[in-house]
């Protein structure tokens, strides 16, 4: 199916949701991408001691703030 007639599919399915249904969907589509982001740095962080303080600063702020919103979505 070409790209533009996955995506019209994909709208028209979510016309026909329930606004739970919309928001589970939802929630489970920003989980999957959140869940690689957050594993790719603590990896990153595993070898903290090879990275200059700049960057393991901002590496802790992106996993502090994925497992907040990883969080957030994992609430009903």
């Amino acid at each position: 199916m070409p790209r533009r007639h996955l995506a019209r599919f994909l709208v028209v399915g979510l016309n026909h949701m329930s606004d739970a249904e919309r928001i589970s969907r939802l929630k489970h589509d920003l989980s999957n991408p959140l869940s690689a982001l957050l594993a790719e740095t603590q990896l990153l962080l595993m070898n903290e001691s090879a990275i200059d303080p700049e960057t393991v600063t901002g590496l802790k702020e992106i996993e502090a703030l994925a497992i907040r919103m990883r969080t957030m979505l994992r609430e009903p």
